[in-house]
């Protein structure tokens, strides 16, 4: 079970990772273009974290697909490793549990 355990956690901390780093980066590179565009576009990316760079990145497609691809993996990759660990954490702890009671 130490093994699985061991594997879950890293599932989850190597998605989390690699999710909020496409995020940032993604943000990062919309922040400016939003900018030289306006300071409408440059409000919206801003207040809506999220939603703002995407809806930036289809408005403008010129260059920025990939960072509309990259945002948007990204937020997949969060969100998943968020819905394993509130899903999968408790039946792996409870398996824990019942294999140390079982054990001593």
């Amino acid at each position: 079970m130490d093994i699985a355990f061991f594997a879950f956690i890293l599932a989850i901390a190597l998605m989390a990772a690699v999710g909020a780093v496409l995020l940032l980066v993604g943000y990062i590179v919309v922040i400016p273009a939003s900018i030289t565009r306006s300071w409408w576009w440059a409000a919206f990316v801003v207040f809506l974290p999220i939603f703002g760079p995407i809806f930036f990145c289809r408005a403008y497609p010129e260059g920025l697909r990939k960072t509309r691809l990259q945002i948007i993996f990204g937020t997949v990759l969060v969100m998943a490793a968020a819905a394993m660990l509130y899903g999968g954490g408790p039946w792996i702890a409870q398996q824990m549990v019942d294999a140390a009671k079982a054990a001593g």
